[in-house]
């Protein structure tokens, strides 16, 4: 069966698949509709889109995050165990999204090569129109979003030598053909390609969804014009229904990742740059505000989807606790999988803003006191109030003390960051809660920002009306340091920005792409540590947890080996 000519539907509608040529896999007849059956009911077009929606993970995935000096999981089981011992490779990458990306690109080429054949709406010409340009937006912008992350985990320099990208997908490939043995594109032509789709994207899509928010055309206020249907009809299409679909913002924020990564060292683009990263970056700033509307509720921006911090986020899941029952302390009944280290721990300054090693203040014997407000709010720590109890890792007896049992904590730390406190897994009294995940977020751009504007033209060049020490200062002081007198007494902030971004961004799968980007070997090889906590509660001493084995492989993530046995694609170098 050609998958060109036939789809399989399957209940509901929008859960679209392709099926495989072999005769025994071929479905009932009944079930198949040839493709102009398909485009003649939008409800079955649409199913293309959502499946590339549905490809959209709904859970923070940890994976990367255990392969950094942030983070170690108390799972022996876990996948990550061989990789940090130099198990990583080309058949072995539990970090690939190769298959997942490329399926869901393959939707939505089929979605953007048959979309103009639907009509949309019979209701309206307006709203036929506007479900046209949404639909195609969104489109676009989701094969933006997989072609960057193919981007992270697979693009670099190849065994010739050439910074390379991964094979342009724009239109659908019949694998029953050889017309999928796609080359690997150069980096400039790969960034070109994702920013081409991220643009058709940004023109297509609202900023926002939002109720009641017309239009301004050749300086006119729709407002004024649109008759009330025709509100109806621009609300149901641009309107709140849309929230957890990909929007404007969203593509201007991934615009700005796209930039920065391609100019980051490891990519080292001489086409695009970092005043070109920064000027997208400050472009989405300017139109979301700014700096004006941070607030210190968003540091805890997943305990709440309706902060502005929240540009893109997946529909609410309620009645959940796995999230919890993985990475609550064993006292609370959960299997403690998440460590954080010290390493990541030592990051955070001292609540006036000075690093650790460099403030009077910092005592050893009282090692989380007065520190940077996020700490508490991120890990668990010895004598950390959770939950109402107060967590004690210092008696060796106690239940949550490190390697007391197989679920307590490896490093003296647990995670706190994206739990549900109000989730309760006492056996047989236990209750369940409520959880998103955010896609993107504000302070991502911000730090974009940061990182771009500095490396273009140091810490006080003004672009776009902002300039990157102050988007890190006014980060920090949303955060609860009280002083900006550290980062303002430094001429260079490149290292301040970088810890700014492991702060921030931590355990949401940015820390170890962020490391392999600038290069910096040191710390990808860096031990990941813990700290052992005397009976006393006061003493505390750093301990070697888990190494990482990586050599210089982990700056470029492998091509998949299966990819490469099918045909002569070219792999990264050392691979």
């Amino acid at each position: 069966m050609k998958i060109k000519k036939y789809l399989a539907i399957l209940v509901p509608a929008v859960a679209l698949t392709f099926t495989a040529c072999e005769e025994a896999l071929e479905p009932n007849p009944e079930t198949i509709l040839e493709m102009e059956q398909i485009v003649a009911n939008p409800s079955y077009a649409e199913g293309f889109l959502m499946k590339a929606y549905k490809g959209l993970n709904t859970g923070y995935n940890m994976t990367s995050d255990f392969c950094s000096s942030d983070l170690i999981t108390n799972n022996n089981n876990s996948n990550t165990k061989a990789i940090v011992n130099g198990g990583w490779a080309a058949d072995n990458n539990p970090m690939s999204t190769w298959n997942a990306s490329f399926e869901c690109i393959s939707y939505l080429n089929t979605f953007i090569g048959e979309m103009e054949s639907v009509e949309w709406s019979w209701e309206s010409e307006m709203q036929d129109t506007l479900f046209a340009r949404k639909l195609r937006g969104e489109a676009y912008a989701l094969r933006a979003w997989y072609n960057f992350k193919l981007f992270k985990r697979h693009a670099g320099v190849g065994t010739s030598g050439t910074t390379l990208g991964l094979p342009i997908l724009d239109h659908y490939v019949d694998h029953t053909s050889e017309d999928y043995q796609i080359p690997r594109a150069t980096l400039d032509d790969y960034v070109a390609f994702m920013l081409k789709d991220v643009n058709q994207a940004i023109k297509d899509l609202p900023l926002v969804y939002k109720d009641g928010d017309y239009p301004i055309v050749d300086g006119v206020d729709m407002d004024t014009v649109f008759t009330n249907n025709e509100k109806i009809y621009y609300d149901r299409v641009m309107g709140a229904r849309n929230t957890n679909r990909i929007n404007g913002m969203a593509a201007k924020a991934l615009k700005s990742y796209i930039l920065l990564y391609a100019a980051s060292p490891a990519f080292n683009s001489t086409k695009y740059t970092m005043q070109m990263a920064a000027e997208a970056a400050a472009d989405a700033m300017n139109s979301y505000g700014g700096l004006a509307n941070l607030s210190a509720a968003d540091i805890t921006f997943y305990k709440n989807n309706s902060l502005s911090e929240n540009i893109w986020y997946s529909s609410l899941s309620t009645n959940q606790n796995g999230w919890e029952s993985e990475n609550f302390p064993p006292s609370l009944y959960g299997k403690g999988r998440a460590n954080p280290t010290q390493n990541f721990v030592d990051a955070f300054p001292m609540i006036d803003g000075t690093p650790i090693g460099e403030s009077a203040a910092f005592m050893a014997t009282t090692p989380y006191a007065n520190r940077d407000p996020r700490l508490s709010a991120y890990v668990i720590y010895n004598g950390s109030t959770f939950k109402g109890n107060t967590i004690d890792m210092a008696d060796a007896q106690n239940t949550d003390a490190r390697d007391n049992n197989t679920y307590s904590t490896k490093t003296s730390y647990y995670i706190k960051k994206i739990m549900n406190e109000n989730v309760d897994l006492t056996p047989g009294a236990g209750s369940k809660g409520t959880r998103f995940k955010s896609y993107i977020r504000y302070t991502e751009v911000l730090l974009n920002f940061a990182e771009a504007a500095n490396a273009a033209g140091g810490a006080d060049a003004a672009i776009g009306g902002f300039t990157a020490r102050e988007v890190i200062n006014a980060i920090r002081s949303r955060a609860g340091i009280t002083s900006n007198d550290y980062v303002d007494g430094l001429g260079d902030i490149t290292d301040v920005i970088r810890n700014e971004r492991r702060i921030e961004l931590c355990f949401e799968e940015h820390r170890f792409f962020d490391i392999r980007r600038w290069k910096l070997t040191n710390v990808i090889s860096e031990t990941a540590q813990g700290i052992d906590v005397a009976a006393d509660g006061t003493t505390y001493t750093p301990i070697d947890v888990e190494p990482r084995a990586f050599g210089s492989k982990p700056i470029y993530g492998p091509i998949p080996l299966d990819e490469t046995l099918r045909y002569d694609i070219e792999q990264n170098k050392g691979w």
